[in-house]
């Protein structure tokens, strides 16, 4: 029955299932358990990703299943696809997760996505895990509250196979130069600050003691009675 009804909408309602990649990966959010993928179908007609499945590879490069599609997962042209990590209960509904399961990621980990006859269509990996899914260079670990994120060219998500051209961290690491600026910002901080707070301390010293001399002498250089 099952094949019959996946002819009639082959037939009447085509998919294409070659061109779905991933775009966005968390590992960890507010706690280690709020991770996420998000899939994207870029194509001009819906795929059918009916027993498609998500894998990782932990950092010994030991593999791990993350998700079997369920029948019906049907992902629409130019639509997205979200798995999210169940261990956190109210985690997959805040995000509008379309499956979740029991399991998580980590760093140095690789993802791929398999179709239904084990061909990978996508893969990314990160940090520096044993045996990731591809031979392409691979992505450094993200940092706290960072999001992978696919990378875009004219409007087009990119797709080259290698993770480190293809995807980049959301909110951005600052590069090595920005991060020499703002030591060497703290630096001068550190040298001007004591300077400028004896200046201040000056300042208000001498009105102190111009008020005081006025309160004593007067302003003709009487004694006054304080």
């Amino acid at each position: 029955m099952r094949t019959l009804s996946l002819l009639f909408l082959f037939l009447f309602f085509p998919f294409f299932s070659e061109s779905l990649i991933i775009t966005e990966i968390q590992i960890e959010g507010e706690t280690p358990d709020e991770c996420y993928i998000k899939i994207h179908n870029p194509g001009e007609r819906p795929v059918d990703a009916t027993g498609y499945r998500l894998r990782k590879k932990s950092s010994t490069g030991r593999d791990y299943s993350v998700r079997v599609f369920p029948e019906n997962s049907v992902i629409d042209k130019k639509g997205y696809f979200l798995w999210a990590s169940s261990r956190n209960e109210a985690f997959p509904e805040e995000k509008g997760a379309d499956i979740l399961s029991g399991q998580y990621l980590s760093y140095n980990n690789s993802i791929a996505l398999f179709d239904r006859e084990g061909n990978i269509l996508d893969a990314v990996g990160w940090g520096e895990g044993e045996d990731p899914y591809f031979s392409g260079t691979v992505l450094p670990n993200p940092g706290e509250d960072q999001i992978i994120k696919r990378a875009k060219e004219d409007g087009e998500y990119l797709r080259t196979g290698n993770s480190l051209d293809d995807f980049f961290f959301y909110p951005p690491s600052p590069s090595p130069l920005q991060i020499e600026d703002f030591y060497q910002e703290e630096k001068e901080e550190e040298k001007t600050s004591p300077f400028f707070t004896s200046i201040i301390t000056s300042f208000f010293a001498a009105l102190l003691i111009l008020y005081l001399k006025r309160k004593i002498y007067g302003k003709n250089g009487r004694t006054q009675p304080l």
